[in-house]
């Protein structure tokens, strides 16, 4: 039997479970003939680890009504701070009066009337079009920034509604600008940017409709990773990558070398969610690999954790000093990464032995960076008794608790007992030492199904 493990923040979003910064685990048995997948799927494109989280502490009901109402007057000053000091990027005319039109739509939104929100957003929007359209919203990137901040606003407000739909309805006006202007050619920095963290916050909202939405979250992660491949990467990364991209004949035309020297600028002074700002390859890279994977699509998704893993782990100089290894945090996601790679590999209900020996080895490598990480965290740690939420390797325990098991059911299907047996012993005993009982039930199940 296997199960799918996946960590989730504040954020963050996994397809199995989800951990307030990383702490309750959840397994979900799946077929006998699987192995364990460790997914991951941010919903953010913020980094692949969050600050260390606190913990809640309890609290006396008589103080929560206090705190309530404390909490009522301090955020009744700052939402009239809000209706008057923001958008302050926006002109506010009498032809084109952007800014009252926005503060009208916050205020309907506090005030639980979503509907005049979301007709007040429309007018703003499109006032916002027609002016940009004339120059009156400054550069092309300036002008884009601003409207395409409006329709995320407006996106974001049917989202907190618990509306997806119409959430991406006006994700996609602002994916649709983005869209255009990056094929215009030219585009900056900043504007890809704006647009692949769009495109990544319309795919993993299809993705949370489930099977129906796959062709269409593909669609926008496939552009995601297009661009940003064309920003960041060099000519040999891409083409690891182009492997696994190219039934969708999506050429990789280089942007202008002072497009990609231009960093992101704030145009408006209004706030907007992390997700939008904080894009990287990684976390988007791995989520097409993650879709594929779950597809039942392995060439497609092998080729990509690949190249995720070597961007969080790159290999050593072939000559010179040897750089400082990544962070803690990152080694392990990496580890992550491999026993997903692993996976891929016995996805068919008969895997042949080559395939077997190809998972077994990406499943140690993972074991072997998880003990690696763990040896140094204790030593980093100094003996000192720290919560397992608030350790950087923490991630790196769980692996170890999965990347035993799959080791072991790899061993048991290629008529190895005697090792599936210790492997699976290994699995419990870890998972039984961070209070994985998940992990201890199924190793248990493993354990006996080998007794009969």
């Amino acid at each position: 039997m296997a199960f799918r493990l996946g960590i989730a923040a504040k954020g963050l979003r996994s397809a199995c479970i989800s951990a307030a910064g990383h702490p309750t685990v959840r397994l979900l048995a799946t077929n006998p003939g699987q192995l364990l997948f460790l997914a991951r799927r941010m919903a953010s494109s913020g980094p692949y680890y969050a600050p260390k989280p606190t913990r809640p502490k309890g609290i006396k009901i008589g103080h929560l009504f206090a705190i309530f109402a404390t909490a009522g007057l301090a955020a009744t000053s700052i939402g009239l701070y809000q209706f008057y000091s923001a958008y302050t990027a926006y002109p506010n005319t009498t032809s084109h009066p952007i800014r009252s039109l926005l503060r009208k739509a916050l205020r309907a939104a506090v005030t639980g009337d979503q509907v005049q929100s979301s007709k007040t957003f429309a007018d703003a929007y499109a006032l916002a079009l027609d002016l940009a359209s004339k120059g009156g919203l400054g550069t092309k990137e300036e002008s884009l920034m601003k409207t395409t901040g409006i329709a995320v606003r407006w996106g974001g407000m049917w989202e907190e509604a618990g509306n997806p739909s119409s959430a991406r309805e006006a994700y996609e006006l602002a994916f649709a600008e983005c869209e255009r202007r990056v094929a215009e050619g030219g585009a900056t920095h900043a504007e890809v940017v704006r647009g692949v963290g769009v495109a990544l916050k319309i795919g993993d909202l299809w993705v949370d409709e489930g099977s129906a939405g796959d062709k269409e979250a593909e669609h926008y992660y496939v552009w995601a990773v297009t661009e940003l491949m064309r920003l960041g990467m060099t000519d040999s990364q891409k083409e690891k990558v182009q492997e696994a991209m190219v039934h969708h004949s999506v050429p990789l035309k280089p942007q202008a070398t002072s497009s990609l020297e231009e960093k992101p600028k704030s145009t408006d002074s209004w706030d907007l969610p992390n997700w939008l700002g904080k894009v990287e390859l990684v976390a988007t890279v791995e989520r097409l690999g993650s879709l594929y994977g779950r597809l039942g699509k392995p060439e497609y998704a092998q080729p990509l954790l690949q190249q995720a893993i070597a961007t969080l782990l790159p290999p050593p100089p072939k000559e010179g000093p040897r750089p400082s290894p990544p962070p803690i945090p990152a080694r392990c996601h990496a580890a992550t990464l491999m026993n997903n790679l692993s996976s891929s590999y016995v996805t068919a209900p008969s895997p042949n032995a080559a395939e077997i020996e190809q998972a077994s080895r990406w499943a140690r490598q993972a074991l072997t960076v998880s003990v690696e990480c763990r040896k140094e965290a204790d030593r980093i740690r100094k003996g000192v008794n720290v919560p397992l939420s608030e350790r950087e390797d923490q991630e790196c325990e769980m692996v170890a608790a999965v990347a035993s098991f799959n080791l072991g059911k790899l061993s048991e299907l290629a008529g190895d007992k005697k090792s599936a047996r210790a492997w699976f012993e290994k699995s419990s005993k870890q998972s039984l030492r961070i209070g994985m009982r998940e992990g201890v039930l199924q190793s248990t199940e493993a354990l006996r199904r080998l007794d009969r």
